[in-house]
């Protein structure tokens, strides 16, 4: 099956992904293995770049979506296998894969598993792997970076700690050669269909096909909240009249908001924001 190198986030989950790396030697006896723990933003990449050009063959990432981004990121179109063991609050990736959230199962699926190959996206010269967002998302992600304490509590209040403030932002893009301009509250660039915690945003069955669905909320009125919340755990919030889904493959677009998301990592919106799709371009052994 080839070297493995887990490479651990010892504070995702609240410390659940220290708990998993405990478990790794029951699992891993007849392997080859060792395990590397990040200890900062871009550590986990760093890492995994080392240990690929050591010729390690498998990379696992124990950690949130977070962790599986930076790890991932430096194996987009190379020889070598991304590993998920999913450890962080949402596991949005790990979800849309439809790996066990599980530990002890993931381990099991990670060395009984194959090499599938899947869709990429590019937001200028950065990776992601699930969702890219920009508005009431990003401001969300931004909040919950800084949280001690997370989980799915600590999305919701801080949903509703940003729609105190909330603002439509206006969006000026190039869909595919086609231009458009709309005020919207956010704008989520899809790759997999779910934010995490089951929450959908995009469909279901659109995950991995080779494209983007961009999912535009254009505003959300306070009365709106309990139908528009519930949508999302009801696999219907597309179908709202609030929201206008397009297929897509390249996405360029000037903003007036100030943060993006990219698999819930928040970044500065850049002055030119250009978004493209990489089919097939990530190996993840499952």
């Amino acid at each position: 099956m080839g070297k493995y190198c887990f490479i651990v986030n010892p504070v995702a989950g609240e410390g659940k992904a220290k708990e998993i790396a405990d478990l790794i030697p029951n699992y891993l006896q007849e392997h080859e293995y060792h395990i590397r723990y990040s200890s900062a933003v871009g550590d986990a990449s760093n890492i995994a770049i080392h240990e690929r050009e050591k010729g390690t063959e498998v990379l696992v990432a124990v950690g949130g979506d977070g962790t599986i981004n930076e790890v991932a990121s430096a194996l987009v179109n190379k020889n070598e296998s991304l590993g998920i063991i999913p450890a962080g609050s949402g596991n949005g990736l790990a979800r849309n894969l439809a790996l066990p959230l599980d530990a002890e199962l993931a381990l099991r699926e990670l060395l009984n598993g194959s090499d599938q190959s899947i869709d990429v996206g590019v937001w200028n010269e950065r990776y992601f792997f699930n969702l890219m967002g920009v508005g009431l998302e990003a401001s969300v992600s931004k909040r919950f970076r800084d949280r001690v304490r997370r989980g799915f509590m600590g999305y919701a209040i801080d949903i509703l700690n940003e729609y105190r403030n909330l603002r439509p932002y206006h969006f000026q893009l190039n869909i595919d050669g086609e231009k458009r301009s709309f005020e919207a509250i956010q704008m989520t660039l899809c790759l997999g269909p779910q934010y995490g915690n089951e929450a959908y945003v995009a469909p279901l069955k659109m995950f991995n096909n080779g494209q983007f669905q961009l999912v535009v909320l254009k505003e959300l009125k306070l009365h709106r909240i309990p139908v528009v919340l519930p949508a999302l755990f009801n696999q219907s919030f597309h179908e709202l009249p609030e929201v206008e889904t397009i297929d897509c493959h390249d996405v360029q677009f000037e903003t007036n908001a100030s943060h993006l998301h990219l698999d819930a990592e928040v970044f500065e919106v850049a002055d030119s924001n250009q978004m493209r799709i990489l089919p097939k371009s990530l190996k993840v052994r499952y």
